[in-house]
């Protein structure tokens, strides 16, 4: 019973069209953050499901384990929850509620963007 309830309201709030729409919005500003920070090694993600490595520099693709802890870490300093994955754990992996909004995606953006431009940030860098 409960489940059927939660799957019509996934429906009737179209949260699945919703992860769709904003899980690209944030694919793309990801993309352009990447074009911006060569510590973003790869953008990766489906819908809301969205995972960001960092490396120390785009061509060697050595993992940046200490780069995606500061960015985890300051991340949740600004009330915004992530986690590591990844072998390496140098994967933020970015998993919003399915309601998430325009608007906090643009947040969430300009929050990474600020973070890596952080100067302290500029000592995990080789």
């Amino acid at each position: 019973m409960v489940g059927k309830t939660v799957l019509d309201i996934v429906d009737d709030e179209a949260l699945q069209v919703n992860a769709q729409r904003v899980g690209c919005q944030a694919l793309e500003g990801l993309v352009g953050l990447q074009r911006k920070h060569p510590v973003i090694g790869d953008v990766r993600g489906v819908g809301l499901f969205i995972g960001v490595v960092f490396v120390t520099d785009q061509s060697s693709r050595t993992p940046a384990p200490d780069v995606a802890d500061y960015v985890v870490n300051r991340l949740r300093e600004h009330r915004i929850l992530a986690g590591l994955e990844g072998p390496n754990n140098n994967v933020l992996k970015i998993r919003p509620p399915l309601s998430i909004g325009t608007d906090d995606i643009e947040y969430l953006l300009e929050t990474i963007d600020l973070i890596l431009s952080e100067t302290a940030l500029t000592h995990f860098r080789v």
